[in-house]
């Protein structure tokens, strides 16, 4: 993973600015407030980027490698689709992973370097034992279902995190449930990156479940046969269907149980850090006054941009 470039001069505060600065540019919404605080999440108005100590060297790693997903989100989902309601834990999981796959898919089409920052965050959260992935042997059943899915969807799309970490995942999920169970989950869930809109994921979420539920009960007496012979697979399978899901909104899939200390762990600093990205070995632009800055903004953005629908 390349070096980013962050400014050593950047007071606290003018790298929480330049981090707002950058994602409000990024897709054009000067309307979203920003909290540094909670877990990474949006509901469509506020972006909640984390308990993040701006004074780590990682701080623009976890506030811009989760806050351009979170802009996607702002743009793309429909927040009333992740409303409270009723449902298992396997099919939020499901709705969540699809979401996250088709916004991150949309990202990259979108510009190159969302990609970059993603697997920048990935790294670090790998780094700092934070990432879902990375934990396949102690996430429950449904978690452990929906991120192997996550994984092989975007291994699709080469994000580094997911070729590692997929056929890992595969095997460990492959221990409780049916292979052939597992290729006809994955060729249903194939175009996940290019469904329409949320409600299509939805949709589909939906879909997948009912077919995992209809592969695992469809035969009482063996079920209970098997169940005899192996009560561990019996308990995972009955954990994942049963499940209730007890949370509301839209969870970040690719991190892990949240930590309880601040995020620590590389990337930009306001203009000068994307522009880095795109070119490390460039000359760093004088952009001292406000003139120079707007329209250095102007000209970057121009060719960089991220254009929403």
């Amino acid at each position: 993973m390349p070096q980013i470039f962050r400014d050593p001069d950047a007071t606290p505060e003018e790298r929480r600015a330049g981090v707002v600065e950058a994602l409000k540019s990024i897709l054009g919404r000067y309307d979203v407030t920003f909290s540094f605080s909670e877990s990474p999440k949006t509901d469509g108005k506020t972006v909640w980027l984390g308990n993040l100590d701006p004074d780590d060297e990682s701080f623009e790693t976890f506030a811009l490698g989760h806050g351009i997903h979170e802009m996607m989100h702002v743009t793309q989902t429909d927040m009333s689709a992740f409303a409270a309601k009723e449902k298992t834990e396997l099919t939020a999981g499901l709705i969540n992973v699809l979401e996250d796959v088709r916004i991150d898919t949309y990202g990259m089409r979108l510009n190159r370097l969302y990609g970059v920052w993603r697997n920048c965050l990935a790294e670090k959260l790998e780094e700092n034992g934070r990432l879902a992935a990375a934990s396949y042997k102690d996430l429950p059943p449904a978690a452990l279902f929906c991120t192997w899915l996550h994984a092989e969807l975007m291994a699709r799309e080469k994000m580094d995190w997911a070729v590692k970490f997929k056929d890992l995942l595969r095997a460990e999920v492959a221990k409780h449930l049916p292979s052939a169970l597992l290729d006809r989950v994955l060729n249903e869930a194939q175009d996940a990156g290019n469904l329409a809109d949320t409600a299509a994921v939805m949709a589909l979420a939906e879909s997948i479940e009912k077919t995992v539920r209809a592969e695992l009960t469809a035969a009482p007496q063996a079920t209970q046969e098997g169940a005899a012979q192996n009560p561990a697979k019996a308990r995972f399978t009955k954990t994942l269907l049963t499940a209730q899901h007890t949370g509301s909104g839209h969870t970040h899939c690719l991190e892990g149980a949240a930590s309880e200390e601040p995020a620590r762990g590389s990337l930009p600093h306001v203009q000068e850090a994307l522009y880095r990205v795109a070119d490390p070995d460039a000359v760093e632009p004088d952009v001292d006054t406000p003139e120079e800055k707007k329209l250095f903004t102007e000209s970057f953005y121009g060719n960089l941009t991220f254009k929403a629908n």
